[in-house]
C-alpha cells in the first residue's frame, strides 16, 4: 500500500456523504477467532444497541434521476423484461438485539442468498423484549461500532496482529483522538 492509497483512503473515509468498502487490508489470521459460532459463544447473551436496518427497494434509473432531485420514487414491479436496480435506504434509528440473535439471523441470511433456504423469516427480542420480525429477503441488518477489544479480546488481538493499515485503528497515527489534549 503507497502513501497516495493510504491518503486517498483516508480522504474517502472523511465524507459522510459515502461509505467506504475495501477490501485486501486485513490478511492472514486464525480463522478460528472469526467464526460467527465462536463469536456467538463468547459474546452470546449479551445486548447490542446499535443495529441499523436498511430496506431493499427495486428501482429503475429514472427513479434515481429523481431522487437526485429531491422527488420521491416510485415503486417498481417486478417485470422481468425491464432493467432495475436495488437499492437499500436506511431506516431511521438503531434497534438493539443479542449477539448471538444476530449471528442466528447472519445465518438465516447466508442460507437464503445461496438458496439453501426459501424461509426468509427471521424474528428475535428486543431489549424491552418486544418481538421485532425481519425479512432478510428484503432487509438487512448491520451492526456498528462493536467493541472488539472488550467483547471479543481474541478476535481483537487478531486483527490487531493482521490489518495491513493500523495508522488507521484506534491509537494509530490517524485516530483523531491523538488531537485531544490529556488533563493534568
Amino acid at each position: 500500500m503507497t502513501e497516495e492509497d493510504e491518503t486517498f483512503l483516508l480522504k474517502m473515509m472523511e465524507r459522510s456523504d459515502i461509505a467506504v468498502v475495501s477490501e485486501g487490508l486485513f490478511y492472514g489470521s486464525d480463522t478460528s477467532v472469526w467464526d460467527l459460532d465462536f463469536i456467538a459463544a463468547r459474546s452470546g447473551d449479551k445486548m447490542f444497541h446499535r443495529f441499523r436496518v436498511f430496506e431493499k427497494r427495486l428501482m429503475h434509473q429514472e427513479n434515481f434521476d429523481s431522487m437526485r432531485l429531491g422527488i420521491r420514487p416510485k415503486p417498481v414491479p417486478n417485470v422481468a423484461h425491464e432493467q432495475h436496480f436495488k437499492h437499500y435506504s436506511e431506516m431511521d434509528g438503531d434497534t438493539a438485539m443479542k449477539i448471538e440473535d444476530y449471528v442466528r439471523y447472519l445465518h438465516t441470511y447466508n442460507s437464503v442468498q445461496d438458496q439453501k433456504s426459501n424461509d426468509s423469516s427471521f424474528s428475535c427480542l428486543n431489549s424491552k423484549g418486544d418481538e421485532m420480525h425481519f425479512d432478510v429477503s428484503s432487509q438487512s441488518l448491520y451492526m456498528i461500532d462493536l467493541d472488539l477489544r472488550k467483547l471479543l479480546p481474541e478476535t481483537f488481538e487478531d486483527f490487531s496482529r493482521s490489518f495491513r493499515l493500523p495508522s488507521l485503528l484506534p491509537g494509530g497515527k490517524h485516530c483523531l483522538m491523538n488531537a485531544v489534549r490529556a488533563c493534568p
